[in-house]
């Protein structure tokens, strides 16, 4: 059975890599910028972002690690004879 690269495993491993690297680097926008965050009229604590840059650096290694080790090896390369 042969999967097209947009349906492959990889491919939906190395988009949430970088989607979930994105929204770490805009919580570390957020540290740095400090920009006023209401929600229902309550302000969004700064350590909220502290711990999502955390564990969303962790997922998005996580997500490439695996990305990684999901690839077919490459075929043995035949010796010259």
């Amino acid at each position: 059975m042969n999967i097209s690269p947009i349906q492959s495993p990889v491919c939906g491993l190395r988009v949430a890599s970088i989607g979930t690297g994105l929204i770490c680097l805009a919580h570390v926008a957020r540290m740095f910028l400090r920009p006023s965050i209401l929600i229902a009229g309550h302000a969004l604590p700064m350590w909220i972002s502290g711990g999502a840059i955390v564990v969303l650096a962790v997922l998005s290694w996580w997500f490439w690690k695996l990305s990684v080790s999901a690839q077919p090896p490459e075929p043995p390369k035949s010796a010259p004879s």
